[in-house]
């Protein structure tokens, strides 16, 4: 019987959890529940914990135009970055000097 490979999808992240969950999506479960349960603790009100729990789900398992969550915000705020840095680049080289230079006036004639 032949044997035949068959390549790897290295465009998605291997499931190890029960087919599901990657470890990075249970990491962020587990990180939005542990600030959520600190968070609980410290206010005394349990409600909260809902809160971190949430983002930490969105960061793991939310998808916004084919991106993760994690990954959207990261190119958002990479985005708003670079438009900064543009805008100011650009203000840079708009504002005049302080000192108009002069120019030497040269005999032409």
């Amino acid at each position: 019987m032949r044997r035949y490979t068959v390549p790897m999808d290295l465009r998605q992240e291997e499931k190890i959890i029960g087919g599901y969950m990657s470890l990075r999506q249970i990491g962020y479960l587990l990180a939005g529940f542990t600030i959520g349960a600190i968070l609980a603790y410290l206010l005394n009100w349990l409600p909260i914990i809902f809160l971190p729990v949430a983002f930490g789900g969105f960061l793991g398992f939310g998808n916004i135009r084919g991106e993760s969550g994690d990954r959207w915000i990261a190119l958002v705020l990479n985005k708003r970055e670079r438009e900064y840095y543009y805008h100011r680049q650009r203000l840079e080289e708009a504002e005049p000097d302080v000192a108009p230079k002069t120019q030497k006036k040269t005999k032409r004639q």
